[in-house]
């Protein structure tokens, strides 16, 4: 299990990727993940996408589902409405009905 982590200038990198410890640097990479100036307060998916890229920490999918389901942003934005149904097709008549012109004088 070891092997898979490499110390480098004193930061762990795993896969190539930075091992970020259980810290408020966390925090702060989730809060410009999902709500940062180039991002859109995205889903988990893609939060945690942007995340994986270059960061690892155990249970980041976790962590990322906890802080987007406290984000009063995406919180207000979200719709309280319940969808209405299923759309029904428009009634189709037997007759074409009646075609009116229009012609301007």
């Amino acid at each position: 299990m070891w092997n898979k982590f490499v110390v480098n200038d004193g930061f762990v990198f795993r896969a190539n990727k930075l091992c970020v410890p259980a810290s408020s640097v966390r925090l702060l990479l989730l809060q410009e993940a999902h709500g940062g100036g180039l991002m859109g307060h995205f889903g988990v998916k893609k939060t945690e996408d942007v995340l994986a890229t270059h960061f690892f920490w155990p249970k980041m999918r976790r962590d990322v589902e906890r802080f987007i389901a406290r984000c009063t942003t995406c919180q207000k934005a979200k719709s309280r409405l319940n969808p209405h149904g299923l759309y029904m097709p428009l009634p189709v008549p037997s007759v074409l009905g009646r075609i009116y012109l229009w012609t301007l004088f």
